[in-house]
């Protein structure tokens, strides 16, 4: 499925490469996605109009500076394949960013994901994805709630990008200038 996404800077990308080593090495889990790029969703929806949502995220883009974001904790999203995430603190600032991007790319998809609606959206960075046995889950947790997950974070570039079996395939990367 398409969305809209915040790239990390190198730092926290190499902090959370670093963690999802330490999950495989430790619990046989390795990445969600192979080639997965650590990111914080902001968008989603099952289908975009390219032409019309690059012209929108890349004028977002080009209006707003880089900027940092702060993680604490560890979460989970229960389903049948848990969801394994590290939870980012909303701002002023980020929630102006997503609701002025949601409001923008209404006219240009369809299908749009609920969970990403300004009431609902739950910031946040996926570390464990479609790949965490229930057998293992319990050790996984215990192990990553005494990992250190408070970090500072800076998104400097949007994307727009979409989950394929072997990675994140972008179809476009909007640096933010603002």
């Amino acid at each position: 499925m398409p969305g809209i996404l915040f790239l990390l800077d190198r730092t926290s990308d190499d902090r959370i490469e670093q963690l999802w080593d330490q999950m495989e090495r430790e619990f046989g889990v390795a990445k969600g996605y192979p080639g997965a790029l650590p990111h914080l969703t902001v968008h989603l929806a099952a289908a975009y109009d390219l032409t019309a949502t690059q012209t929108v995220v890349e004028e977002l883009a080009n209006d707003c500076a880089p900027f940092d974001v702060t993680t604490a904790g560890l979460g989970v999203f229960t389903d049948e394949l848990p969801i394994l995430y590290i939870p980012v603190t909303r701002t002023r600032i980020l929630d102006d960013l997503h609701l002025r991007l949601y409001r923008s790319l209404a006219p240009h998809c369809s299908g749009h994901v609920p969970y990403y609606a300004p009431e609902k959206w739950m910031p946040h960075v996926s570390i464990g994805q479609v790949n965490i046995s229930p057998d293992v889950l319990p050790s996984l947790l215990a192990w990553l709630s005494h990992q250190p997950l408070s970090w500072e974070m800076s998104a400097a570039t949007l994307a727009i990008g979409e989950n394929s079996d072997t990675g994140i395939e972008l179809f476009g990367t909007f640096p933010l200038r603002g």
